[in-house]
């Protein structure tokens, strides 16, 4: 009996009804198992991502004023500070000390001594003393700060005052708003590990909207 005659007596059974005919129910329940890989794959990469290699964030407060202002949105770079140094400059996310703050809030502050530099501040300038400048250099901040703008330490004085020489994992932060910022002249130094992470691009405000550049220094790092 020819092939053909063979396949049309039984094509009414029910397994081979089944596999040219696939029921509703299966169909469904295949779409469904694929949506859900899918879902399960989108949601471990974009977990991943969030907690490795970005994070979104706004700015609050003035600290960093006149160059962020309250409610810029930043995104952070999680991912390549881990296998490198920051960059002076650099406008990084700290977790500022458990004994200055009992606050669960990050900060936002701009990279200004690195590990090797001693941090002196003499009327209302910043000096930067390292192996390559062992005289001293006034550090140039003109690419954000006004020159009308000074700093001085926490206490206020206008006589020189240095900080402790930084260690080989240690970074020391401003506020750009010099006169409205807690940050390493008031608690000090801070560690790698305690900083999360460093801006690489600003998508509002939109007039300022791009991604971030290295100020340009008078110094050689």
């Amino acid at each position: 009996m020819p092939s053909g005659l063979v396949f049309e007596k039984h094509r009414q059974h029910e397994e081979i009804k089944s596999k040219i005919h696939p029921s509703l129910q299966r169909e469904a329940l295949e779409y469904l198992l694929y949506f859900l890989r899918v879902f399960v794959v989108v949601t471990f990469v974009f977990v991943f991502l969030k907690t490795n290699v970005y994070q979104v964030t706004s700015v609050e407060g003035k600290s960093m004023y006149p160059a962020y202002d309250n409610s810029d949105i930043l995104f952070i770079d999680l991912f390549t500070p881990k296998f490198g140094d920051y960059r002076r400059g650099d406008v990084v996310i700290i977790h500022p000390p458990s004994d200055y703050t009992s606050e669960n809030k990050n900060f936002i502050k701009r990279v200004i001594g690195l590990p090797g530099d001693t941090i002196s501040l003499d009327q209302g300038k910043v000096f930067i003393t390292n192996n390559d400048y062992p005289n001293g250099i006034t550090l140039n901040e003109k690419d954000y700060l006004s020159k009308k703008t000074l700093t001085y330490p926490s206490n206020g004085t206008d006589k020189k005052y240095q900080y402790p020489k930084l260690g080989s994992d240690e970074y020391f932060i401003m506020g750009d708003n010099r006169g409205g910022s807690s940050d390493s002249r008031v608690f000090g130094k801070i560690q790698k590990k305690d900083m999360v992470g460093k801006e690489f691009y600003r998508s509002s405000p939109t007039n300022k909207a791009g991604g971030f550049n290295v100020p340009k220094y008078n110094l050689n790092n």
